[in-house]
């Protein structure tokens, strides 16, 4: 077979293909969205960042390294690079259908006249090509379905990232206002531990009753059990950060000890029309609901008539050069007419369009809770700042409670009691506002994931 012949019939089945110009393919239309000119929450404060990971905008190598250790070691984001891989591979196994299918065998025969009883055999390769003829875009519906279920799968990668650093993020603050607290509270048990002391010598002096001793002793023993209820909430939280990693123990490289309270990094939050650009999930949702519309065409263009060309050739017969001489005329054209099933026709037609509708019920319900996410985000934020600023003059006023108490009791004109109840209201107090600084962290990650994240690395 000369290179001439076989470049004869590769442009007889390319002109075959040419055919493919009844194409019955929708078009894809995105569907009228409500989207506001802009946020109804105040974003005051939030600038244009600096290029690269958004992330580093806290300012925190630790948590750099962290998030870096997280992406590498998570099985959540290897199964989700799998099932890329995977889809990409559905790709192109896909768009093998663009060219003939070939097969190729290797055959042997054997005759035996029964009256000379002279055998023969014959033996030779043979070669089989079949193609069908895309007449109405089924074939390229198919691709396109695979198409965009492989750039969807990219997405799911994109979100599972940011997933993963908006957990490796809360993960690591939680340990670090855990680290903070339980200093805390060991600052305080050593007050009471001091204030019982005093009472103790006070009630063996007779300046107070049983009553205040007992009273300073009940403190302490409560202190050393919420002090304890944080020791167990740390581990808890090392463990998440483990599985984070992709493990169940071992050490914890990147752990912090305290909370720190570093300037809030900067960030361009724009428009809700953005977030239809930047949001991978929101993203994959629409990707699928175009794969959903090429199901569609498939499904309805499966029920026109098909036609497949097929020729075959093998050493032991004339085949071959038949059908490189005259190759349209050699060519099998087998006509299917599926469309006859009409009520299998109808009710299949119906399930993809309902699909269709559901798919794109989905995709408007992603953006829109989307949306929302930013929204609440904003409002914390907004909110949550004015909070920090009451809280921190709280603790301030609880400060000077607590030292006038004490002033007093030393100074016998009260009992231990109000002394210990002022102790316990500077407690709450700090608290309550490292509780506040981490919830403001959070929120502004959060808002980041809101976003669909802004890093370009």
């Amino acid at each position: 077979m000369t290179m001439h012949n076989l470049s004869r019939l590769g442009l007889c089945l390319a002109l075959a293909a040419g055919v493919s110009a009844c194409s019955q393919q929708s078009t894809y239309h995105r569907q009228d969205l409500a989207l506001a000119p802009s946020w109804q929450q105040p974003d005051d404060g939030l600038t244009p960042q600096q290029a690269g990971l958004w992330w580093q905008g806290f300012h925190d190598p630790a948590l750099d390294q962290l998030v870096e250790a997280v992406l590498a070691a998570n099985p959540d984001m290897q199964v989700t690079g799998l099932r890329l891989r995977s889809a990409l591979l559905g790709s192109d196994l896909a768009d093998t259908n663009l060219t003939p299918s070939v097969n190729a065998s290797l055959d042997a025969n054997g005759n035996k006249d029964l009256k000379t009883g002279k055998a023969t055999s014959t033996m030779g390769p043979s070669l089989n090509l079949s193609y069908e003829v895309d007449l109405w875009g089924r074939l390229a519906s198919v691709r396109d379905q695979a198409s965009w279920e492989a750039q969807a799968s990219a997405q799911d990668l994109a979100a599972t990232r940011l997933m993963l650093i908006g957990k490796a993020l809360e993960q690591y603050w939680q340990l670090a206002y855990l680290g903070s607290a339980i200093s805390l509270g060991e600052r305080q048990l050593a007050n009471y531990a001091r204030a019982e002391q005093l009472t103790q010598v006070k009630y063996q002096a007779g300046a107070v009753t049983r009553l205040d001793l007992v009273q300073a002793s009940q403190q302490k023993a409560g202190k050393q059990a919420e002090l304890s209820a944080f020791l167990v909430q740390q581990e808890q939280a090392r463990n998440g950060l483990r599985l984070l990693l992709g493990r169940s123990s071992g050490p914890l490289e990147f752990a912090p000890t305290a909370l720190t309270t570093a300037p809030a990094p900067s960030l361009a939050v724009g428009i809700p029309a953005d977030v239809l650009a930047r949001r991978p999930d929101v993203r994959a949702a629409e990707l699928r609901l175009r794969k959903t519309l090429a199901k569609e065409d498939e499904i309805r263009t499966s029920f026109y008539p098909t036609l497949s060309l097929t020729g075959g050739a093998s050493t032991t017969s004339d085949t071959l050069t038949q059908v490189l001489q005259n190759p349209v005329g050699t060519l099998g054209a087998t006509l299917a007419l599926p469309f006859l099933e009409y009520n299998k026709t109808r009710i299949s037609i119906a399930s993809s369009e309902l699909d269709y509708q559901i798919a794109e019920a989905e995709f408007r319900k992603q953006l829109y809770t989307a949306l929302v996410e930013v929204e609440d985000g904003l409002a914390a934020r907004h909110h949550g700042e004015q909070r920090l600023n009451y809280l921190a003059e709280q603790r301030v006023f609880a400060k000077e409670a607590e030292r006038l108490a004490k002033a007093r009791f030393q100074a016998g004109a009260t009992g231990v009691r109000d002394w210990l109840d002022e102790q316990n209201r500077l407690w709450d107090a700090e608290l309550a506002l490292l509780g506040q600084q981490q919830e403001q962290l959070n929120t502004m990650a959060r808002i980041y994931k809101a976003l669909g994240g802004s890093d370009r690395s």
